[in-house]
């Protein structure tokens, strides 16, 4: 039996995760915010030190991701594009800095599976965009440009979890964040005295991060509380910054231990 992850089967190709290394492109809706503190600690693994007085980061992004077929996307689609919605945090692990994200979701399950074994608590979920032609084919809509409005949301089991929109204002050549050290807590429950919990917490890096096409906005971002989320009590007290852009990066399956229990 063979694969990269479960499901094995006799050739590998019924596993859920294609091989690593991940590479990634795509479009992002980013709202930059600053939460209270208190609530954005109350978020975050305690072994992790806040900064930036609760800065967060609520993205919606159209997504791309190949592995070692680059031929995959033309032949079944579904396998390589998927959207995704995050609430980070900025914060560090004995001084370095990096970012957590304790909130994710995509709406392919492959997704998930990857997020779950690299510490990111993906859940299936609705992830809707708005997506316009750069050149404005749509005769409803004037070109793409100062004035373009986008937006996007996330829902789980028919329940809005977290929304926002944008204005674009101005193209930019300001600095974009980038979190190429991201920090997250692989854990897999214990089954029984002979099979113990895995729970560790982890530091992982992106490489070659590529920004194009960016532009400076105006905005809104929402959290909601549901029957399965937890997400009112990080509602923003400051909005710090609203982004259109595209970004390509690489993600291996390669991480630091940096502390287990």
């Amino acid at each position: 039996m063979r694969g990269y992850s479960n499901p094995f089967s006799p050739t590998g190709k019924a596993s859920l995760m294609l091989p690593t290394p991940h590479h990634y492109g795509g479009t992002y809706l980013t709202v930059v915010f600053r939460a209270d503190p208190a609530a954005v600690r109350a978020a975050i693994p305690e072994q992790l030190d806040l900064v930036e007085n609760g800065l967060g980061f609520a993205f919606i992004c159209d997504l791309t991701c190949y592995s070692d077929d680059p031929g995959l996307g033309a032949r079944d689609p579904a396998w390589v594009q998927y959207q995704e919605g995050v609430i980070s945090f900025e914060c560090s692990y004995k001084g370095q800095r990096g970012r957590t994200s304790p909130y994710l979701w995509v709406n392919r399950d492959w997704s998930m599976m990857f997020g779950w074994l690299n510490g990111w608590p993906k859940k299936v979920a609705e992830v809707e965009l708005t997506r316009i032609h750069a050149h404005g084919i749509n005769p409803a809509l004037p070109a793409f440009g100062a004035g373009t409005k986008l937006g996007g949301y996330v829902a789980r089991q028919g329940a809005r979890v977290m929304d926002l929109q944008i204005e674009l204002t101005k193209p930019s050549t300001d600095e974009l964040p980038v979190a190429s050290v991201i920090y997250a807590v692989r854990h897999f429950p214990g089954m029984g005295p002979q099979v113990p919990a895995v729970h560790q917490l982890v530091r992982n890096q992106t490489t070659g991060v590529v920004n194009r096409d960016v532009w400076e906005a105006t905005g809104t971002v929402n959290f909601y509380d549901s029957e399965n989320e937890e997400l009112a009590y990080l509602k923003p007290v400051e909005i710090v910054r609203c982004m259109y852009y595209r970004r390509g990066w690489t993600t291996s399956h390669e991480a630091e231990l940096l502390e287990q229990y």
